[in-house]
Parts: C-alpha cells; sequence; structure tokens
C-alpha cells in the first residue's frame, strides 16, 4: 500500500480543489440542496417582469410569491397593480384591500387603493381613503400628487398646488417625478394668476376674443387600451401662446391605459387662431375635451 507524505498528500488535496472548484455539482459528485426561491426573490423577479412590461410573466412569478406566502402584502399590491394596468379594476381592489389586510401600516398600498378609487369614479372614499395614508408614518408623496389630482378635479386649483408641493417636498432626492410636477405647479399658478387678471374684467368688456380652434387631431389609442376597452374623456387646460400653438397644459381629468399622455399628444398637435386683446395676439389659457370612442 502506497503512502503518502504530508507534502504529498497536501499536493494531492490541493490538485483535487483546483480540478473541481469549478466543477458542476453532478460530475463533483458534491450533492446539493435543491434551491427554493424566497418570496422576496420572487417578488423581485416581479419587479424585473413588470419593468420589461411582461405583465403575464409577472403574474405567473406573484402568484408563485403568494404560494409561498398568502399574506405578503408587497406581492398582494403588485399583483394589484398588474391588475391595473391590465384594465381589471374589480382583481386590482381585491388584491389591494388583502394588501392593506395583511399589512395595515403598508402606506404605498394604503395610497394605491386610493387612487384605484378615484380612477373609479369613487371620489369622496378615495378621499377618505388618503386620509388614513397621511395619518401614516413615513409620508407617501404619492398621497400628495393624488390629492392634488382630486383638488384639480374638482377645480380647487390653489389647493392642488398645496398638495403637489408637498409631494415635491417628501420625493427622494433626484425621483424622476419631481420635474413634470413642478411643471405642473408651474402652469396652474399661471393659470390662476390668468383667471385672477380674467375675473377682474369689467362686464361686457369685448377688449379679449378668445383662441380659435382651427383643427382637430385625432388622439391614438393604446393597445392595453383597446384591449380593456377604454372610453372617455380626457379634459385639458391649454396655454395657446401668441402664435397660436399649444405651449403647456393642465390635466384636469385623465383616463388609464396611456390614454392622458395620448391626449396631450393630440392636444399638442392643435393649431389656434390665437387670442386678442385690441387686435395683438395674446396668450390665454383654454379648457377642451378630447374623447376616446371605440365605436
Amino acid at each position: 500500500m502506497r503512502v503518502l507524505s504530508v507534502h504529498q498528500a497536501a499536493v494531492h488535496v490541493a490538485l483535487l480543489c483546483l480540478l473541481t472548484i469549478n466543477t458542476p455539482a453532478v460530475l463533483s459528485g458534491v450533492p446539493q440542496a435543491p434551491v427554493k426561491e424566497t418570496v422576496e426573490q420572487e417578488i423581485e423577479k416581479a419587479r424585473s417582469a413588470i419593468s420589461k412590461r411582461d405583465f403575464g410573466e409577472a403574474k405567473k412569478v406573484l402568484k408563485r410569491a403568494l404560494k409561498l406566502n398568502e399574506n405578503s402584502s408587497e406581492a398582494c399590491l403588485l399583483m394589484a397593480g398588474v391588475y391595473r394596468i391590465e384594465g381589471k379594476k374589480n382583481d386590482a381592489i381585491k388584491f389591494a384591500r388583502k394588501a392593506i389586510a395583511s399589512d395595515a401600516g403598508n402606506v404605498r398600498a394604503q395610497t394605491f387603493y386610493a387612487r384605484l378609487l378615484f380612477e373609479t369614479g369613487e371620489v369622496e372614499q378615495a378621499r377618505v381613503q388618503l386620509s388614513k395614508a397621511f395619518a401614516m408614518t413615513p409620508k407617501d408623496p404619492n398621497a400628495y400628487v393624488l390629492a392634488g389630482e382630486v383638488d384639480l378635479l374638482e377645480r380647487k386649483y390653489e389647493e392642488a398646488v398645496v398638495e403637489f408641493e408637498q409631494a415635491i417636498r417628501l420625493a427622494p432626492e433626484g425621483d424622476a417625478g419631481t420635474s413634470a410636477t413642478q411643471s405642473l405647479v408651474n402652469a396652474i399658478k399661471s393659470y390662476i394668476a390668468f383667471k385672477t387678471e380674467f375675473a377682474s374684467r369689467p362686464p361686457g368688456d369685448t377688449e379679449i376674443t378668445r383662441p380659435v380652434m382651427k383643427n382637430r387631431p385625432r388622439p391614438d389609442y393604446t393597445e392595453e387600451a383597446r384591449r380593456s376597452r377604454t372610453q372617455g374623456l380626457v379634459r385639458l387646460i391649454l396655454l395657446v401662446n401668441e402664435a397660436g400653438d399649444v405651449a403647456d397644459q393642465i390635466v384636469i381629468s385623465g383616463l388609464p391605459h396611456g390614454l392622458t399622455l395620448e391626449a396631450v399628444k393630440a392636444a399638442r398637435r392643435i393649431k389656434f387662431s390665437p387670442a386678442l386683446r385690441s387686435g395683438k395676439p395674446v396668450a390665454h389659457w383654454q379648457m377642451i375635451e378630447v374623447e376616446f370612442n371605440l365605436k
């Protein structure tokens, strides 16, 4: 029987390590335990699928996560978000409620449920739900954005500015939505100033004539909106400049599945004969409606 010296044995072990360090477990003969995904890992996979707009894959992954833990508030919240994108509002509401039932302290779930209520026309219930989100810590900037949207719908422009500015203060540094929200605040303040000046005109004053629309571009339908059969009106206030072009807009009420953005795109293509003050072109805010109809 061959006996290895201590030095030879050490070399032999080192060679075995080198030969097997990158060898698959099956070939190296090392038994491996099956990998079991955790709820957190499945949730991260779902987020990745959602970012790629692969909603079918996201739902499959989230179902696996909920099998591992049916009370995962985060998995329920993501599922609610996917169903909202698909236009399945009842399913979205069901999972938003489940997310809250699983963790009443999930402020994002509380805010998201309020948004679903708002989008289904339950404005008063949305306000009640928002009050719950406002009472929680940490504060959710999205709750203040939604509160501002509710105020705009109700033509409470000064209140909307307050809510949007609070959302900006609470948003994380570098947040992608901050710039757009600030632009909206600036537009609303401009409109408030315009309304104040317009309201101060004496009765019967015909010094200013309103803009006149010269064309009416048709908005495009998104595929998601077609699949979900989404129809309705997007209401906008447009700033028509001295050249008759649309220079800015405020969304008063929108539609899901990208239709609000398509309405804004169509509105930006409208040409106007500009408003006139004493015969000279002036900037003027003008309210319009953009209709989406599948007939």
